[in-house]
């Protein structure tokens, strides 16, 4: 066949075909010497270019009869006329270029897999920050999400297999298991994380969970207790158990806070107590202030101090599983006769929890709130969030200290009434003296004593 020769006005030929030898120099397509094919032709900027052919592999083409079957290939569009065929030829032709380069990409480096997703998420540098039991919670997301890929999409192998399809029908398992709506959302969330987070070492064209809805939540409050209840959950407890119930109703701490409350958070002497929330602290720099009653600085004066946390081994326990730490808590609510769970509604499954170790928060607030504690105090010393109310109370002084302690300072354990109006003037009286007393120890030291004394003094008198 003669081949058509491209002219100036236009781009209609096939183009000049030829071959090289290992020196590079040019030999007609026909010639018997060894050498690799070449076409020259123009281009759609009209410029004319030199190009190697080269085979499905990308290796030079030597054979003639392929040689003129890319030529036909690649020329086509341009023995039409069509400069449109033309451009819509040279897309084809490097979206056919792309795809065999991200499969070569495939086999060298494969993309990030299921399995090894959650130990990438852990090295991820922006990654958000989280105590070991938010950690864990999250952990436990991920476990039980890929529990039920395995059973209901096992042919996924990489992350970036699990599609939007796929989060959709695993938010409907979510919501078909009973899962109440915190729940659904505390997952949906975390995945939604999760895979933003890994989008680029995954390779993912997007995130799945992206279009994953929130469920609206209905509020399902806690109850507070009575003072009937109240005194029934702490008489009945021992150990660090009880002394975690009494820092939950003298502060209104959320149970992670009293687990792992620390010494240095503590003022005995002031009767203060600043801790920074664990809720709260990724996300701001918050320092929550609350009164203590004498009620509590006697108990916590009581205690032996041995290292960083007030209750050593409830902190263990709740930096390992915090979980465990709430069932335990639940279980002796339970045997104190108090009801818990209520009945679940029409469409949960789940009961509903009415009673747990945030009823003696809500205890508190409810106190402070009868006994005329201003609500500004509450709510920053509850560690609640209100620009209008923030604007005017940016720290709790001396006095709202001492009003919020008064507001709790009752007997709670049937010893007597530690926590009396009585027994915080013999403690102030106490304390006078052994400020103006000269010695070795410090003042510190000297009015922690002068509590612990005073203690003492309590239960003998039977006051």
């Amino acid at each position: 066949m003669t081949q058509r020769k491209s002219t100036q006005k236009g781009i209609t030929g096939l183009g000049y075909l030829y071959k090289r030898d290992r020196n590079g120099r040019k030999i007609p397509a026909t010639s018997k010497a060894d050498g690799t094919f070449w076409l020259r032709a123009r281009g759609a900027d009209g410029k004319t270019t030199d190009r190697r052919l080269l085979d499905e592999d990308g290796r030079s083409v030597s054979d003639l009869a392929l040689a003129k079957a890319l030529q036909r290939r690649q020329r086509a569009p341009f023995l039409t006329g069509s400069r449109i065929a033309e451009l819509e030829a040279q897309t084809a032709e490097a979206e056919r270029l792309r795809k065999k380069q991200e499969n070569e990409r495939e086999i060298a480096e494969p993309p990030l897999s299921i399995n090894a997703a959650w130990a990438e998420y852990l090295r991820a540098p922006n990654r958000r920050q989280c105590g070991e039991g938010t950690l864990g919670n999250y952990h436990r997301h991920w476990g039980q999400f890929l529990r039920w890929l395995g059973k209901a999409h096992n042919g996924a192998r990489f992350l970036r297999d699990v599609t939007a399809e796929i989060a959709e029908d695993y938010a409907a398992h979510l919501t078909a298991s009973g899962e109440s709506a915190n729940t659904y959302n505390k997952h949906t969330t975390f995945l939604r994380s999760f895979f933003a987070l890994l989008t680029k070492p995954a390779r993912l064209d997007g995130n799945p969970f992206a279009e994953i809805q929130r469920r609206r939540q209905k509020p399902e409050s806690r109850r507070a207790l009575t003072l009937d209840e109240l005194r029934r959950v702490i008489q009945s407890a021992d150990g660090e158990l009880r002394t975690l119930l009494e820092i939950g109703i003298y502060t209104g701490l959320r149970l992670g806070d009293c687990c792992t409350l620390e010494w240095r958070e503590i003022d005995l002497v002031a009767g203060a107590l600043r801790r920074e929330p664990r809720k709260t602290a990724h996300t701001s720099e918050v320092v929550v202030e609350i009164g203590m009653p004498y009620a509590l600085r006697a108990i916590l004066a009581g205690l032996p101090r041995e290292g960083r946390y007030v209750l050593p081994g409830i902190a263990e326990r709740y930096l390992k599983y915090p979980q465990g730490v709430s069932k335990s808590v639940m279980r002796h609510l339970r045997d104190c006769g108090l009801a818990v769970h209520e009945k679940a509604g029409r469409g949960r499954i789940q009961p509903i929890v009415r009673v747990s170790f945030h009823s003696l928060r809500h205890t508190w607030v409810s106190l402070q709130m009868e006994r005329g504690t201003p609500a500004a105090l509450v709510q920053k010393a509850a560690g609640h969030s209100s620009p209008a109310m923030t604007e005017h109370y940016t720290h709790i002084g001396a006095e709202g200290l001492r009003q919020m302690a008064r507001a709790v300072d009752m007997d709670f354990s049937g010893n007597g009434n530690a926590g009396t109006d009585m027994a915080a003037d013999k403690i102030k009286a106490l304390l006078e003296r052994f400020r103006r007393a000269k010695g070795e120890k410090g003042e510190t030291e000297l009015e922690e004593l002068a509590i612990k004394i005073l203690l003492e003094r309590l239960d003998k008198d039977g006051e």
